[in-house]
């Protein structure tokens, strides 16, 4: 995985939570390794991208990699729907966690949230727009907290 400095610290934060491999029953994600679904690794191994760099990955996620668990989140999550574009830290984490926990809504949710706070009118994208990214990258910590409220409580309902 290419991810810069600011990537591998968004990373790790789910690394932190999602830890190695396992099982839980109460887990709806199922079987995980390193913060990565059986049904993800299924996917990114069919996945045909231009962001996909290598295709050398086992089939079950127990014999999946720390590394290539990281390569995974961040070609699929971190980089296809533009994280890499959002520079406040606490924002891009939870966009990451968000994308990788719940689904690829994360993009549309961020901009229903600025949309809110700010009385603008972002197309709810599942990528992140270079507009929204700007807008984000350009507001104060306050506003930037306000956001990131807005965004929890937007997907958590």
């Amino acid at each position: 995985a290419n991810t810069d400095e600011y990537g591998n610290k968004i990373n790790q934060g789910t690394n932190d939570i999602e830890g190695g491999y396992s099982n839980r029953v109460n887990d709806r994600g199922g079987i995980t390794n390193f913060g990565v679904t059986q049904n993800t690794l299924t996917e990114y191994n069919n996945w045909k991208h231009h962001l996909r760099t290598r295709y050398d990955f086992p089939k079950n996620v127990r014999d999946l990699t720390e590394q290539q668990a990281k390569q995974i989140i961040d070609e699929r999550y971190y980089q296809a729907y533009n994280i890499t574009t959002i520079q406040n830290l606490m924002i891009a984490k939870n966009m990451l966690d968000a994308e990788v926990n719940q689904g690829t809504d994360a993009g549309k949710l961020l901009a229903d949230s600025v949309n809110e706070y700010l009385n603008s009118n972002f197309p709810r994208n599942i990528v992140i727009s270079s507009s929204l990214a700007d807008t984000i990258n350009n507001l104060s910590d306050e506003d930037i907290i306000n956001i990131n409220d807005n965004f929890y409580k937007t997907i958590n309902h």
